[in-house]
């Protein structure tokens, strides 16, 4: 609500199949998610994508002007004996 104005934020979590989905889409102003300014624009979601991927996930955004914004993550379900992987660290 801070950055995009928006007045109606809808927040998805859920399974499907072997995959955790996590999907948050708002109805506020837009912005070129394919940028790479969207991203230096604030720590926010150059973070929240530096944190999925290191957690083995992945991240995307889908922004159009009328349409909102769409943020989207996923997780790979694993079994609780299969140990964690996450990416090195630079």
């Amino acid at each position: 609500a801070e950055h995009s104005g928006a007045s109606k934020v809808k927040i998805k979590l859920g399974r499907s199949g072997r995959r955790l989905k996590l999907r948050i889409k708002d109805n506020g102003t837009s912005f070129d998610s394919n940028s790479d300014h969207a991203y230096r624009k604030g720590l926010g979601l150059a973070s929240m994508k530096r944190r999925t991927e290191f957690t083995g996930g992945t991240f995307s955004i889908d922004s159009r002007p009328a349409l909102g914004t769409v943020v989207s993550a996923a997780w790979p379900l694993r079994r609780l004996n299969e140990p964690l992987k996450f990416l090195p660290l630079e």
